[in-house]
Order: C-alpha cells, then sequence, then structure tokens
C-alpha cells in the first residue's frame, strides 16, 4: 500500500502543500492527508519534488485518425486542412500505431479520453487499454439521401463499442458537414453527450454569417447542391439550444469573443496546439477569460499535432494567457474534462474511493506556482 507525497498535491480543485496520497493495491485511494502531515517520518513514504496530481482527462482526441495520416500539414486553413485529410485518409489505418498512441497518452499521465471514431477499429486496443474511453462515434453527411444510411452505419458502429462493454454515443462531426436530414436524425432520440467541432477557424466563421469562401467552396466540391444550414450566428445559437442532449461539448472555439450560452449543458474545450497548426490562431482572450475554471482540454489528432500530450496544450495556454492560474488550467485537464465527459465518480480528482491514476509534475515554478518549458509529466499510478 503506497503514499505518495510531494511539496504540492493538487486534488483536482486545489493545492495541499506537504501532503500525500495512500492508494490500494488496485489504485484506489484510501488516504489523502491534510496539509504538512507529509513532513511527518512515515514507513513506505514516498516524496517527490513537483505537483502530484490526477491522471489527466483529454477531452477531446482522434485515435483512429491519428492512425490513418501522419503529422505532415504545414497550411494554416481550416479548408485546406479537410482537403488534407480527405486526400491522405487511408481506409485501413495502421493498428500498431493506434497501439502506439494509445500507449503514450497513457504514458503522458492521460487516464481518460473522449475519443471521436468514424469506425469501430479501434474496440479492442480501448478495451484492452489502461486509459479509460468514452467514444463519440462521428458522423458526418451533406446529402440529404444518404442521410438514414449513413445513421444506421454509425448506430452499427456504436453497437460494436457498447458490445465491448465501452461507454459510447453517436455524435456529429460539425453543424457545417452535416445535412438538415442528418442532424434530426442524430438527435431525434436525446443523447448524453454531444461533442461537435464549433467555430475552428475564421472561414467557419464566414461561412456561418452567410458568405462565401475557401470552407464553402470545399463543402460545394465534396457536394454540389450544399447549402449551410444556417447563414447568420443568430440561427446557429438556436440550433446549438434545440439540440438534444444532456451536455453539449464545443471543440475549438476558436472564433468566438463571447460565450454564445451561457447554460450548463455546454462545456468548451481547447486544443490550443491543434488550431496554432490549423489556423496559426488561439481563442479569444476576453472568451477565454470568461470562461474561468469552466474549460476543457483536448490534444486533437496526430494530424494536427505533434504529440498526443496534455501537459503541452496546457503549457500554450499558460504561455499565451498570463491570467489563468495553474490551479485552473490543472483542473480544466482533470476535474472539468471528468464531469464533461461524466466519469467524475471515479476519474480526475484525488478523492477516497476514486481510481483517477497519479500523475507528477516536475520542474514547475513552485514558488510562483508557474510551469516552465522544461516542465514534464510522468506517470506514478
Amino acid at each position: 500500500m503506497p503514499h505518495f507525497a510531494a511539496n504540492l498535491v493538487f486534488d483536482g480543485q486545489k493545492f495541499i502543500k506537504n501532503a500525500y496520497i495512500s492508494f490500494d493495491d488496485d489504485g484506489t485511494i484510501y488516504y489523502i492527508s491534510s496539509e504538512n502531515e507529509a513532513l511527518v517520518e512515515k514507513h513506505g513514504l514516498s516524496f517527490y519534488n513537483g505537483i502530484l496530481c490526477p491522471g489527466f482527462v483529454n477531452s477531446h482526441c482522434h485515435l483512429e485518425l491519428s492512425g490513418s495520416i501522419p503529422y505532415n500539414y504545414k497550411e494554416k486553413r481550416l479548408s485546406k486542412f479537410i482537403k488534407h485529410v480527405i486526400a491522405n485518409r487511408n481506409e485501413n489505418p495502421n493498428i500498431k500505431k493506434i497501439k502506439l498512441f494509445d500507449r503514450i497518452m497513457f504514458e503522458n499521465g492521460i487516464s481518460v479520453v473522449g475519443d471521436i471514431s468514424n469506425t469501430d477499429i479501434s474496440c479492442d486496443i480501448k478495451q484492452n487499454s489502461k486509459i479509460k474511453y468514452h467514444t463519440f462515434v462521428e458522423l458526418s453527411g451533406l446529402n440529404k439521401d444518404e442521410s438514414l444510411s449513413r445513421y444506421k452505419f454509425g448506430k452499427k458502429t456504436l453497437q460494436s463499442f457498447k458490445n465491448k462493454g465501452l461507454t459510447a454515443e453517436l455524435t456529429l462531426h460539425s453543424l457545417y458537414s452535416v445535412s438538415g436530414e442528418l442532424l434530426n436524425l442524430v438527435t431525434s432520440n436525446k443523447q448524453d453527450i454531444l461533442s461537435i467541432h464549433f467555430m475552428e477557424s475564421p472561414e467557419e466563421k464566414d461561412l456561418f454569417e452567410g458568405k462565401l469562401g475557401n470552407l464553402f467552396n470545399i463543402m460545394e466540391q465534396i457536394f454540389p447542391d450544399y447549402q449551410p444550414l444556417v447563414t447568420n450566428v443568430e440561427e446557429l445559437t438556436k440550433i446549438l439550444q434545440g439540440l438534444s442532449a444532456s451536455q453539449i461539448i464545443l471543440v475549438h472555439n476558436v472564433m468566438l469573443e463571447q460565450r454564445l450560452l451561457s447554460d450548463e449543458i455546454f462545456k468548451y474545450c481547447l486544443c490550443p496546439k491543434s488550431n496554432m497548426n490549423i489556423s496559426g490562431l488561439l481563442p479569444n482572450r476576453d472568451f477565454v477569460k470568461s470562461l474561468a475554471k469552466e474549460f476543457i482540454v483536448g490534444t486533437d489528432s496526430m494530424v494536427s499535432n505533434d504529440k498526443l500530450c496534455i501537459l503541452s496544450e496546457i503549457k500554450l495556454l499558460a504561455d499565451n494567457f498570463e491570467f489563468l492560474e495553474l490551479a485552473q488550467l490543472l483542473e480544466a485537464a482533470t476535474l472539468n474534462g471528468a464531469k464533461a465527459l461524466k466519469c467524475d465518480a471515479a476519474f480526475g480528482s484525488l478523492e477516497i474511493g476514486k481510481k483517477p491514476g497519479l500523475i507528477l509534475i516536475e520542474d514547475v515554478d513552485l514558488k510562483n506556482l508557474k510551469l516552465t518549458e522544461s516542465s514534464s509529466v510522468k506517470r506514478l499510478i
């Protein structure tokens, strides 16, 4: 029954100085000390320099896509990124790569992943993984005549994950890549959680404001009769409010200047490294400030990122949004993500009875509570 101590313990919401956590052999927490208890000698106590933290939650990832296309995208435009994915996607993803990225994410301290899948190829990998996956079976399609067949394929894929004992549900890729018929099919029966790519680039904002542009042109190439679901942001907000789900994760949000919706149903996921690679932009400062302690964090895929590492994401946020405190960043990467994926009964915080995993963040400026360029993560449990 090991005991782990450090200069600081982050329990998912706050720091505890010179504290320790005790785990059963199966990784269940059975004791969390008060401040300075770790300064008293205790048999079996290991003291680390740095911050102990529950395992990270990667709220948005594409594991399957990461095994389909190599990381070589150099453009700074969403429309070209979409074209790159369509042109280079391998219909038979590399299973060895998918397994590798699953293992790398675990080693990078990630305990939970909200993962986007288009097929059931990752089922066995997820079933045998040390990571807890919540899979979103993603649907897209612009031809209304194909909506029912795409929906049925999604339902079949969804069942494959559920047959393996995995949590999964249907979702929409985005509101610019689906027909009204497909949107209605997916949301006709209330989903527990939807995860939707949203306001990822200036091109997407232009499209939703009724302007023709590069993203519109790409959609028209895919489907010549393409018409966006909406032509102004007010209509877009109404669609979001009308979606049938108990929780909706909006992913990217680069072009939001303020929160469109303040309802607790909506969670805002930031994927900063992916955004920098796809559009060269980060979310608006005032928008990020308005999220306070409510945002969550994702990595996106290895097509738009060079690594699947949540610490790298919050480092980038810390470097660009100096008003974000370390506790806010860590909460976004742990408890907030677990709540958004509705798995906080077991993950996201250090609490007695939970099995969230345990990681150590090293090379931190402990005096000023700041991450440094050399800050790194090490998995302990």
